[in-house]
């Protein structure tokens, strides 16, 4: 959102997009046209028939609609530069527009897909739902790029990770936009609540959850009972269900936030093991102001003196008992995750990068 907020200050600019319900709308200002399409479920599992015999990934059926296509091809040619985010959006591009394009990967989706069916067990079927997937998405990625000028990743870890790129001349990293936030967090020894933000409807951050709830929270509470693990995040029924069984969890949909929440923080987790990319959600933690811990795997230059990083579940641990009860070294992180944010993730600075690309 931030990207599009700074390009269309110089440009005119109009968006289109596939909304989950007809209540949402996304309201952007210096935007000409913003155009909105639904498609209900019925559809949903015609066009992911329909991509599975023609082989393709699931989320591209998913992710269709016949009338936004039709939409965009009547006025595609109005354009200079089309933008897609994310290769399922690829599909309403064609070839023959001569127009830029331009294709916002965010990361190797098949990549994290590959990750996950290597994490999960063997006898968890879903294992192999993303497998084949995976191995779906990846000849569909190295089929669509070609048709793009420019595909953007926002690290370079997805690079240097995935085997058999094609495409590696198109490439241009360009790092997230955040905005910094007031600062909400306050060192005291009554702080007593781990933090995790995300979207647990997705698996690594639904698996994440899970292993700290069952297994960190429980050492954690060996040395202080009255931890507490507050997820916020959209969470299905049974997920909210079993995790809220400890009474040490609680759980908050993204519209009940408050600020009161934040009260008596001692740091966010990033403990997701399945990855491809930079994690958004360190970014937002630091914007927040708040100490941070992340897996080691997510280790980046840019923010290493913004974070704790730990190896494994003792270690971590280990680091969120270190937040709580040393306050020099939580308010160094959140000063450093401030400044980290003003210097690499400012969006008028992301914006200059896109900016050599229009």
């Amino acid at each position: 959102m931030h990207i599009i907020n700074e390009i269309s200050k110089k440009n005119i600019v109009d968006l289109v997009y596939l909304k989950k319900n007809s209540k949402k709308n996304i309201k952007i200002k210096n935007l000409r046209n913003i155009t909105s399409f639904k498609t209900n479920f019925f559809f949903k599992l015609i066009n992911i028939f329909i991509t599975l015999i023609s082989f393709k990934p699931i989320q591209i059926g998913y992710f269709f609609s016949k009338d936004m296509k039709i939409f965009i091809n009547k006025k595609i040619n109005e354009y200079d530069t089309v933008i897609c985010h994310l290769i399922r959006t690829s599909q309403y591009i064609d070839k023959s527009f001569n127009g830029k394009k331009i294709l916002e990967m965010t990361d190797i989706i098949s990549l994290n897909y590959h990750k996950t069916y290597i994490y999960l067990s063997k006898i968890n079927f879903i294992k192999y739902f993303y497998l084949i997937e995976s191995y779906l998405l990846k000849l569909y990625e190295k089929k669509e790029v070609k048709k793009f000028d420019y595909v953007v990743l926002n690290s370079n870890n997805d690079v240097k990770e995935a085997n058999n790129i094609n495409y590696k001349k198109k490439i241009k990293i360009i790092d997230l936009a955040i905005l910094k936030k007031k600062k909400i967090y306050k060192f005291t020894n009554n702080n007593n609540k781990v933090l995790f933000i995300g979207n647990i409807k997705y698996l690594p951050n639904k698996l994440a959850c899970f292993s700290f709830v069952f297994k960190t929270l429980k050492k954690l509470n060996f040395f202080y009972r009255n931890i507490k693990f507050i997820i916020v995040g959209n969470i299905s029924m049974l997920d909210k269900f079993i995790l809220s069984f400890n009474s040490n969890v609680e759980i908050f949909e993204n519209k009940k936030v408050s600020k009161k929440l934040y009260k008596n923080i001692i740091c966010c987790i990033c403990n997701v093991e399945i990855y491809t990319g930079r994690q958004t959600k360190i970014l937002n933690y630091l914007s927040l102001g708040i100490p941070s811990v992340a897996f080691i795997k997510f280790k980046n230059k840019n923010i290493d003196k913004s974070l704790l990083y730990y190896k494994n579940d003792d270690e971590l641990v280990k680091k969120i008992i270190s937040l709580k009860e040393n306050k020099k070294l939580s308010e160094r992180l959140v000063k450093n995750g401030f400044l980290s944010i003003k210097k690499f993730y400012n969006p008028q600075k992301v914006y200059r990068k896109y900016s050599r690309l229009l």
